[in-house]
């Protein structure tokens, strides 16, 4: 018995579409749809023209119909990309507030060292500081530094209250960093 070149084909296609239909294994494609196993809708099992009938119209043209309703429709995926944008838009908002942050962060630190630095040099200096305010320049973290150091008498006359504020404008009100401390009189540390 010899098989010709299209009646194996013819029996291959018509193995694939049944199985596919079924849902057998032959054919079914990742979504279990028979037109995305790769059986075209109005191709013939038996001829090689496309022109014949199919032997399974009815349930190939609901497959192909399900083939054609699938996807995303436009406001599926502007109602997917408004979700991503909103999502986008927040990294980049936490981003920016976190380099600020980050920012706003070190300045404090860097003004804290001068405030303790300037602190701890009245401490150790042999020298009592004037009741009043002063104002200085330092550099440090290649920045100016401008401080503000107040001294004030307390219920104390051995002891003094210091306050150094430290800024980064030499105009502003506000100030980066403050300290507050005590400083003893020279001739009783001694």
């Amino acid at each position: 018995m010899t098989v010709s070149r299209y009646s194996w084909r013819r029996a291959a296609s018509s193995a694939a579409l049944g199985s596919a239909l079924r849902g057998g294994p032959a054919g079914r494609s990742r979504y279990g749809n028979p037109m995305r196993a790769g059986i075209r809708c109005g191709a013939s099992i038996g001829s090689r023209s496309g022109t014949g009938n199919h032997a399974c119209s009815r349930a190939c043209s609901r497959a192909c119909s399900r083939a054609v309703t699938r996807g995303f429709t436009l406001i599926e995926v502007l109602v997917a990309m408004t979700i991503i944008a909103v999502g986008v838009s927040a990294l980049v908002s936490s981003a920016g507030s976190s380099a600020w942050r980050a920012d706003y962060l070190r300045e404090r630190e860097f003004g804290r060292w001068v405030a303790s630095n300037e602190l701890t040099e009245l401490q150790v200096l042999p020298d009592w500081p004037d009741v009043g305010t002063t104002n200085t320049e330092t550099m440090l973290g290649d920045f100016r530094w401008y401080v503000r150091i107040r001294t004030q008498r307390v219920s104390d006359d051995d002891l003094r209250r210091v306050d150094v504020e430290v800024r980064r404008d030499k105009d502003a009100e506000n100030y980066v960093y403050t300290v507050s401390g005590f400083v003893g009189n020279p001739e009783v540390r001694q």
